[in-house]
């Protein structure tokens, strides 16, 4: 095994083993220092800009998530009033189709049904005369929506 005289690529490989010791490689941040300084600090500012705009958004979307809980908690409180106020309904209706003594009461009641013969006195009592006896319904509509 001898020496083999040095090839055309051998020595381009040298040659660029050489530039890459002494910091010449060509490529993209071939050159001066100065070129190299302007890239990094153009990389890292993009990177800060990034990092500004994706932590704005987090805070943004924190935000709006938590709107968000504020309404689904208020929206469950009204679906469990609503609930509520249906299953007092089915039990009145319930009631209604089922106790005819229930029913007859209501209709009279509310509708101001009567049977033959009976007589019905309504006493209405307003609620303004029972809170404020000193004053007829005209003062009271006067303090309560001034104009």
């Amino acid at each position: 095994m001898g020496i083999t005289p040095p090839t055309q690529e051998r020595r381009t490989l040298e040659s660029v083993a050489f530039c890459l010791r002494r910091g010449r490689a060509g490529g993209f941040l071939a050159g001066s220092m100065r070129f190299q300084r302007i890239i990094v600090t153009l990389v890292a500012a993009a990177m800060f800009v990034a990092a500004g705009y994706f932590a704005w958004q987090y805070f943004k979307l924190s935000r709006e998530n938590a709107e968000l809980r504020r309404i689904n908690a208020q929206r469950k409180r009204d679906h469990a009033s609503e609930s509520e106020k249906l299953n007092e309904s089915m039990r009145v209706l319930k009631r209604l189709r089922e106790d005819p003594e229930f029913a007859e009461m209501i209709i009279r009641r509310r509708l101001g049904y009567a049977r033959d013969g009976e007589l019905i006195f309504n006493f209405e009592t307003p609620a303004e005369a029972t809170v404020f006896p000193l004053f007829n319904s005209d003062t009271l509509n006067s303090v309560r929506s001034p104009q």
